[in-house]
C-alpha cells in the first residue's frame, strides 16, 4: 500500500507525470571514475550499441564496488552520483533510465539559500584524534586534501581510530548532515596534511 497517496499523486501531476530520464553515454573517450551527478533510486540499462560495449560503475563514492553495466542490468537503490569508468570504445554508447529520487530533488529545490565557509583541519602528529573547534552547520563537506600522502580516517561522536572508521584517500571526499563540526574526528597517518571542511549554515 503506498502512504501519503494524495500528495504523492499531486507531486505526479505537478511533474507532468515524469519518473525516469534517459540518458545516453558516449563510450568513445576511455573514462576512470568520471563522476556523473545524476540523482536516482535506479538505473536500468535500456540499451548498448552492441553486445561487446563494456563499462561500468561506482554508486556515490569511487571507491565502492564496481557494477558492471550490461543489458537490462538494473541496479535499485538511492544515489547522488555515480562514477563511470570505460576504455575507448569508438562509435559505441550505453542507454541508462534513471529513476529519479524525487524525495532529494524536491528537497534540493525548496532547500533555502545557506552560507558556506572553509575550515582547514591539520595535524601535528601522525595517529592523534583531531577535533575541530566548535561551530553550529547543516550540511558538511569533509575532503582530504589532494597532496596527502597517507588516509585520513573519520569518524562522528566518537574519536576516531585507524582501521576502525572511514578512511578516506587524497581527493575523496564526503558529505553528511550534521549540527556542530566538533561532531567531526579526524586521524591522520602521515602528520601535517590536511582535510578541509566546507560547511552549511
Amino acid at each position: 500500500m503506498i502512504s501519503d497517496w494524495e500528495n504523492k499523486l499531486a507531486d505526479q501531476v505537478q511533474r507532468n507525470w515524469l519518473n525516469y530520464r534517459r540518458i545516453v553515454i558516449d563510450l568513445s573517450t576511455a573514462k576512470t571514475n568520471e563522476k556523473q551527478n545524476v540523482t536516482g533510486e535506479f538505473i536500468y540499462v535500456e540499451a548498448v550499441s552492441d553486445e561487446s560495449v563494456t563499462a561500468t560503475v561506482r554508486l556515490n563514492r569511487n571507491t565502492n564496488d564496481t557494477i558492471e553495466l550490461k543489458t537490462q542490468t538494473k541496479i535499485q537503490t538511492v544515489f547522488q552520483c555515480f562514477y563511470l569508468t570505460n576504455n575507448a570504445q569508438s562509435g559505441k554508447s550505453i542507454t541508462l533510465l534513471i529513476g529519479i529520487n524525487f524525495d532529494y530533488e524536491k528537497q534540493q529545490g525548496t532547500k533555502k539559500a545557506l552560507i558556506q565557509s572553509i575550515v582547514k583541519v591539520t595535524n601535528v602528529a601522525a595517529n592523534t584524534n583531531t577535533v575541530p573547534a566548535s561551530c553550529n552547520t547543516e550540511r558538511v563537506l569533509i575532503k582530504a586534501h589532494n597532496t596527502n600522502a597517507g588516509l585520513v580516517w573519520l569518524n562522528f561522536r566518537t574519536a576516531a581510530v585507524q582501521a576502525a572508521c572511514l578512511p578516506l584517500v587524497a581527493g575523496e571526499s564526503v558529505t553528511v548532515s550534521l549540527e556542530n563540526l566538533d561532531k567531526i574526528n579526524i586521524n591522520f597517518v602521515v602528520a601535517n596534511e590536511i582535510a578541509w571542511l566546507v560547511y552549511e549554515i
